[in-house]
């Protein structure tokens, strides 16, 4: 029987490439066979196979994934289920469904785990490190091919698909060294490895890196000869695993930058426009990929030429809702079901070795368990904090009214006086409030050093009269009125005027008053809940 299957499997891989209808006929016949043997392992090769047979970003071709996961799970063999969960994830990749593809990956990633099984184990770590490159988490990327490289280093009899894995891995941790900023590096990096693949068709990766190197190293002229000469290659591996489509968009990214360098702008604008077109026809995005519209609204800017610039100012910000969206959600992701579960699992594997040592490693052991606490602590933490903040933000700019609990210096919630308490005439009450009214509509809190004996030196009166008025009427403590008077006017000044937003913050503080920036931003924090620099930063973005 397994001679059959073998037959038919070769029927249908050798009409894949050019026949997927005949190529599907093989693979319905070999799940035929196999439901008629109730054989749970090849009922899922077969689904599997129909999957491959059918469309890229074809709803039958998850559906197909579907049931080889299903049929999958009931085998007690090696590479299944996480065999599957792997091809799904790479089909939800295809379709732009990034969350998908993630709960794939960890899903597979777990039942490879559980068997032991290192091929998929680093497989999927691999997928994950080209996840987390695609997002822009390229530390995290670059930490994790280093992983998988070192496990590829350790495979003995290697074959010639183990080689041009390595090889693959070893241009994408180029890649995420440029992208990191560490291009010595990169370049270091990327001379062994054109040694190694030369002569092969992974060579063409290490060439690309080459060339945009040249840009980094301002030999423009060279970097537009090799990247020029590389591409065509990228065409030809076009369907093959070698083949990344941000490896496509890196080359014509860098290609416009040269052209640019060299004042070529009508070839650096076509350059541009290739990475618009490769985008469309992909069903993700990658943060690189968005300078391609900068550069295009500015030369239409330019040339003014407003209804171009319009159309890629539209698509540039349909691409940053996209970013801004579903990234986060799958970053979160990440660190929630991925990165702390790695930390959890760094922390019980140090811990069941260190159990296996003598106990004068005891205290190394207790003190390992903290630093991995500690470390999940701080992820929690910085992830809680920019939830809080993001939300923080968003009430700001939102223009809603804040509910405060107004407190004075020695942080007591004021009681909310009666006008008969206040111990001041009708009349002197009246007159102080018009002053304070105007003192408030002048703008006078922005002056610095401001007392109660100051301004009732201004208003002729007395300074304990000014301290129980603010209190009555403005129920907060007189060094809470003024500053609160300065961060409202500081908040409303930074969301409407861009030179202001310019200003450093010891600058702001001066503007508005303080006498210092520790005290302008402690107070700005105990306000608003976030600091000023947090603020205008994110303001600055979506001004942009």
């Amino acid at each position: 029987m397994d001679k059959k299957y073998e037959k038919i499997r070769e029927n249908f891989f050798n009409n894949i490439d050019t026949n997927k209808l005949i190529a599907k006929q093989y693979a319905k016949e070999y799940l035929r066979d196999a439901k008629q043997n109730n054989d749970n392992a090849n009922i899922a090769k077969a689904y599997s196979l129909l999957s491959w047979s059918s469309e890229r970003l074809s709803d039958q071709k998850i559906q197909y994934l579907d049931s080889a996961i299903a049929f999958g799970k009931k085998v007690n063999r090696k590479h299944f289920p996480e065999c599957y969960y792997t091809k799904r994830g790479i089909a939800y990749k295809n379709r732009g469904n990034l969350k998908r593809t993630l709960d794939d990956y960890l899903e597979g990633l777990n039942y490879a785990k559980k068997s032991n099984n290192e091929l998929y184990i680093f497989a999927l770590k691999h997928n994950i490190a080209l996840l987390k490159r695609k997002l822009g988490k390229y530390e995290e990327a670059k930490v994790l091919f280093k992983e998988c490289l070192e496990h590829e280093e350790m495979i003995k009899n290697k074959t010639e698909a183990d080689s041009l894995s390595y090889l693959i891995t070893l241009a994408d941790l180029v890649s995420v060294y440029r992208l990191n900023k560490q291009l010595d590096s990169a370049i270091i990096l990327n001379k062994k490895g054109a040694i190694w693949a030369k002569e092969t068709k992974i060579s063409s990766l290490f060439s690309l890196n080459d060339g945009i190197h040249d840009y980094y190293k301002s030999n423009y002229q060279k970097s537009k000869t090799k990247i020029e000469r590389v591409l065509p290659f990228f065409y030809s591996y076009k369907n093959e695993p070698l083949f990344q489509d941000y490896n496509l968009i890196d080359a014509y990214i860098h290609l416009g930058k040269v052209n640019v360098k060299l004042n070529k702008f009508e070839e650096a604008i076509a350059s541009f426009k290739k990475v618009d077109s490769i985008l469309k026809t992909m069903n993700y995005v990658i943060p690189e990929g968005r300078l391609a519209y900068v550069e295009l609204i500015k030369y239409y800017d330019s040339i003014q030429d407003f209804e171009n610039q319009l159309s890629n100012i539209n698509r540039l910000l349909s691409i940053d809702s996209i970013i801004n969206r579903d990234y986060k959600s799958v970053n979160d992701q990440l660190l929630l079901e991925y990165d702390a579960k790695e930390l959890i699992e760094d922390k019980e594997a140090i811990i069941s070795l260190m159990n296996k040592e003598n106990t004068k490693f005891k205290n190394l052991n207790l003190v390992l368990l903290l630093v991995v606490i500690a470390a999940i602590t701080i992820t929690f933490y910085q992830y809680k904090k920019r939830k809080i903040y993001a939300k923080r933000f968003n009430n700001l700019i939102s223009d809603q009214p804040k509910i405060e609990v107004h407190k004075d210096s020695n942080n007591d919630t004021i009681r909310q006086p009666v006008l008969n308490d206040i111990g001041i005439s009708e009349d002197i009450v009246k007159a102080l409030s018009e002053k304070i009214d105007h003192f408030e509509q002048n703008l006078g809190f922005l002056e610095s050093n401001i007392t109660t004996n100051s301004l009732a030196k201004e208003f002729n009166t007395n300074p304990k009269y000014i301290s129980k008025v603010v209190r009555f009427y403005r129920q907060k403590s007189f060094v809470s009125y003024i500053n609160d008077l300065r961060i409202d006017y500081a908040l409303e000044k930074l969301k409407t005027d861009s030179k202001f937003r310019k200003y450093t913050i010891k600058a702001i503080a001066q503007e508005i008053g303080f006498n210092n920036t520790q005290s302008f931003s402690t107070y700005f924090h105990k306000k608003n809940g976030i600091n000023p620099s947090y603020f205008i930063n994110r303001l600055e973005k979506i001004k942009h």
